[in-house]
């Protein structure tokens, strides 16, 4: 009952861990999503704090 459970995601697993090239890209694609949604709010916080023109 268990392997069934997990089978999919340990299918998933095993996918990334045979292309390390698939998983810097999936990192990748992540940093710059945070970095699109971060960026107005930390560019705000500089500009109050005066470090940021």
């Amino acid at each position: 009952m268990m392997n069934r459970f997990i089978e999919e995601p340990r299918e998933k697993y095993n996918e990334l861990m045979s292309s390390p090239d698939k998983i810097d890209e999936i990192l990748r694609e992540g940093a710059e999503k945070a970095r699109s949604i971060t960026s107005p709010f930390l560019n705000e916080i500089k500009r109050k704090i005066g470090i940021y023109v």
